[in-house]
């Protein structure tokens, strides 16, 4: 066996500058160690993460040795973005970069992800996006945390992977491709909006792009079930889908259970009512108000414009976390007293959907938000992109995703 080939140390790295409307560079110190994966790696082998205060380097061979390479980026003084890229030996790499998404607030690495696009033979990288999840108010206080989460970490390990993919194997990658859902998928339309050059091809899936508007929702369905006598029990939740499914399953010409195009279905929610004692095939006046609130999802009191989305007509069997959630808990107050309001006691029951829609908008929405309509520079070079969403999510709306 020849002896191994030192791998080249990245100490420094700068990224490329944002694009407007941020118009500021971007100077960030990368620490990265290497290690060895474990000789006979599995799938789902749990792994510890190591200290990164120092640069290490070892001496690994891209012949002979599939490193684990541990990096943090410190892009500003109050920034702590760990990050992993795991690299096949020179004799397994496809030619290839797939970058792992991250999902909901994150605060861990990505494990899973990166274990099997290894497996597969792609470079790849995976981030906590500057905080870790055993603290839920971890932007209270740290703006610039929260600005790490909400778009800079996920470019700046992507930079950093490409930088560490060309030291090791001595090339760059052939194609640079981003695969990931939810939070993940949110990630991928900012990267497509603002950094065009950093992926070739990108699977987008069920996207939580238009997050403040989004979470907004989740507290509009909070609002709405903890009304009194409102909260609807998860064992009516087949027999609406089935009264759905009655009205609308035909309406593609084959009665299969699936309702095709919940948009199209003309299901009136009223046949649900009970006309004497309530049953679990029947909902109650209140509980029909709270139905109904879910499917149209949140609106401006004062000027009746939408925010988003309601959940479509027929996922309903999915909703049994939904229905069980009266206090927005989860991903609407991790939005909301995390990082908008930045007040732990922050109470759902006062949320305004009018000014304080506005503020979220402003406050986080504009940094977070992966909405921009124009992906001109993305489309000159070339990039591909496949999105998909389930119209039974029980999590994140799909009406939107076509919009």
């Amino acid at each position: 066996m020849p002896p191994p080939k030192p791998v080249v140390s990245l100490t420094a790295l700068t990224s490329p500058p944002l694009r407007p409307p941020f118009g500021i560079g971007i100077e960030t110190v990368w620490l990265v160690q290497f290690f060895q994966l474990p000789p006979r790696f599995t799938f789902g082998n749990t792994i510890g993460f190591p200290d990164t205060s120092s640069i290490v380097t070892s001496q690994l061979s891209p012949e002979f040795d599939p490193p684990r390479v541990v990096g943090v980026s410190r892009p500003t003084s109050d920034s702590n973005i760990n990050f992993e890229a795991w690299l096949p030996t020179t004799a397994t790499w496809n030619g290839k970069f797939l970058s792992n998404g991250e999902g909901g607030y994150v605060g861990v690495i990505g494990y899973a992800g990166i274990a099997l696009y290894l497996q597969r033979g792609y470079a790849t990288v995976s981030t906590n996006t500057g905080h870790v999840s055993t603290n839920p108010f971890w932007a209270v206080g740290h703006r610039e945390r929260a600005i790490d989460y909400l778009y800079r970490a996920k470019h700046l390990t992507t930079v950093a992977a490409k930088e560490l993919i060309h030291a090791f194997y001595g090339k760059p990658a052939r194609h640079n491709y981003f695969q990931s859902c939810s939070n993940g998928g949110r990630q991928g339309w900012l990267e497509i909006q603002r950094y065009p050059d950093d992926f070739d091809g990108l699977i987008v899936g069920a996207p939580w792009n238009f997050q403040s508007h989004s979470n907004a929702g989740f507290v509009w369905d909070a609002q709405a079930l903890s009304a009194a006598g409102a909260a609807i029990p998860v064992a009516k939740l087949n027999n609406i889908t089935a009264a759905v499914q009655a009205a609308c399953d035909g309406d593609d010409g084959l009665v299969d259970g699936i309702v095709t195009n919940p948009l199209s279905c003309k299901f009136n929610p009223d046949t649900l009512l009970c006309t004497g004692a309530e049953t679990n095939s029947c909902l109650t006046a209140p509980q029909l108000a709270a139905l109904k609130k879910i499917y149209a999802g949140p609106s401006n009191p004062r000027t009746g414009e939408k925010i988003f989305p309601g959940f479509a007509v027929s996922s309903e069997r999915q909703w049994t976390a939904l229905v069980a959630n009266l206090t927005a808990s989860g991903l609407g107050n991790g939005y909301f007293a995390n990082l908008t309001f930045e007040n732990p006691s922050w109470d759902y029951t006062r949320f305004n959907f009018d000014s304080d829609m506005a503020y979220a908008d402003f406050r986080v929405g504009t940094l977070g938000n992966a909405i921009d309509p124009d992906i001109t520079a993305a489309r000159k070079r070339g990039v591909k992109i496949i999105q998909y969403h389930g119209w039974e999510d029980q999590t994140l709306q799909s009406a939107f995703s076509p919009q």
